[in-house]
């Protein structure tokens, strides 16, 4: 096998037809397009700048915190509205072997993301049973699924009220879902005590818990579970947005500097769900 061919130069990250703060604008002009196609670009950008994480950490792009990063709530999100595909095309329907039942499909221009920014944290804070709502958020970030369910529109029948939304989140969307929450910009003394305040006021939302073995908090309640991860870069860079879960970092050897005593710290934070 012929060996691969060291890159010698700077990464050069391919272009795109618009940048990312005009990207919901730009799938608003092309109702005609496929989405995966308007999609393709953009996909080859973020796997280059992933690779540039990985061969080149030094990369001037990688300068540019908010690289990568779509802005939501700006104005736009209005523009972002459901696609549905035709059924009436046999072509198409012949490329899916588990279609969706009729319940599960959404109406072709429904909103697909929530209509505010509010509504985010609304349905954030109940998605994590308001497990995070007084936690200091500096030097935190949260991504990965519990962001997009908390975006997610939630339909009339679950929106009546908080108990109903409790049903939606925890029994039927997304009953295996967790909280991943990354440190940023924090050297490992401070993100361990980061840590250690993220955990105090977790413990202070929880009514009633019990330690399992060392580092384990069960709470009474339903609740998903909050990985933290410390990236490698210090900074809220795009390494923490292409890198969600902790478990595929590992896989992968993403290098994220852990010692011993950050990880008993991590451990000490996963809330399970009570049986």
């Amino acid at each position: 096998m012929a060996a691969s061919t060291p890159i010698t130069g700077p990464i050069e990250l391919p272009e795109l037809p618009v940048s990312h703060e005009d990207f919901i604008s730009y799938l608003n002009k092309n109702p005609n397009t496929p989405v995966s196609d308007l999609l393709a670009p953009f996909k080859t950008f973020e796997n280059t700048l992933r690779k540039a994480y990985a061969q080149q950490p030094d990369h001037g792009a990688l300068e540019n915190h908010s690289i990568n990063t779509v802005p939501l709530f700006s104005g736009h999100e209005d523009k972002l509205r459901i696609r549905a595909r035709s059924l009436e095309d046999e072509a198409e329907n012949e490329r899916y072997i588990m279609p969706l039942e009729p319940s599960g499909r959404k109406p072709n221009g429904a909103p697909a993301v929530v209509e505010s920014l509010r509504g985010f944290k609304k349905n954030f804070n109940l998605f994590s049973e308001s497990s995070l709502v007084d936690m200091d958020w500096s030097n935190v970030v949260a991504a990965g699924s519990s962001v997009v369910t908390a975006l997610l529109p939630v339909p009339d029948k679950y929106s009546t009220s908080k108990r109903a939304l409790r049903e939606y989140y925890h029994e039927k969307l997304a009953p295996a879902s967790d909280v991943d929450l990354f440190i940023y910009g924090l050297n490992e003394e401070e993100a361990i005590k980061k840590l250690k305040q993220i955990e105090a006021k977790i413990r202070d939302s929880i009514l009633q818990e019990t330690t399992v073995s060392c580092f384990l908090i069960v709470p009474s309640v339903v609740l998903h579970s909050v990985p933290c991860i410390r990236p490698r870069g210090g900074d809220l860079s795009p390494e923490i947005r292409t890198s969600f879960d902790a478990f595929e970092l590992f896989r992968r050897g993403c290098a994220l500097r852990w010692s011993e005593t950050l990880c008993l710290h991590v451990a000490s934070l996963l809330l399970k769900r009570s049986s």
